[in-house]
């Protein structure tokens, strides 16, 4: 089994409730700075008419906030467990399953990209930023929140580190590979976004 279908399968038991009930413990332990954090970035670029992907979209909890605060968005959403983008059937968005590391999408086709607590439970992250960088237009921005060693890391992220390594749903990530790959990748302005715990955000947008 690859590394993709290894991370598939530990998602495949998730049903929708346990999904949301686990990750919000994990954003009221660690990671809700981060989320906080990308989550205002991302709603100050928002238009109408915006082509966004949200990949490794769960249930679908960031594109109802974000259909929220601009209800005219073209959203499409991307997740590898069909339980979970099922319950995001509700929404006016395009659904698709799919694999972020081989994206059946075009190039430079959407204004933003988002990729949040995934790229690290990808079989391969820094492919998984160069397809979401290929499928961004340039002068559109991609949004990254991703767990990841930090100087401000205490024992609570070190045992939370060690659960997400454990269950199969992920790794740790180095942020400076993540921003040499955005930058191999055609980024010329990448912002990191202030927050504690063991994440890094980054909001990158992609030169001509």
């Amino acid at each position: 089994m690859n590394s993709h279908s290894s991370t598939q399968a530990a998602y495949d038991h998730f049903t929708p409730p346990l999904y949301d009930r686990l990750h919000a413990r994990f954003l009221r332990l660690s990671g809700g700075e981060g989320q906080s954090a990308i989550e205002g970035a991302v709603t100050a670029l928002l238009r109408p008419g915006m082509r966004i992907l949200d990949a490794g979209c769960g249930t679908g909890r960031l594109a109802r906030r974000l259909l929220e605060t601009e209800p005219q968005l073209d959203m499409t959403l991307l997740d590898c467990s069909p339980k979970l983008l099922r319950a995001s059937c509700d929404l006016p968005v395009r659904r698709l399953y799919g694999d972020l590391t081989n994206l059946a999408l075009p190039d430079r086709h959407f204004d933003l990209t988002l990729a949040l607590w995934v790229v690290e439970a990808s079989g391969d992250p820094l492919r998984s930023i160069h397809e979401l960088l290929r499928i961004t237009r340039p002068g559109g921005h991609v949004g990254l929140l991703f767990c990841a060693r930090t100087e401000t890391s205490d024992m609570i992220d070190r045992i939370v580190e060690r659960a997400v390594i454990l269950k199969g749903t992920g790794q740790f990530l180095q942020t400076d590979a993540v921003v040499d790959e955005l930058v191999a990748s055609g980024a010329d302005q990448i912002r990191r976004l202030a927050c504690r715990g063991p994440a890094t955000a980054l909001l990158a947008r992609k030169g001509a």
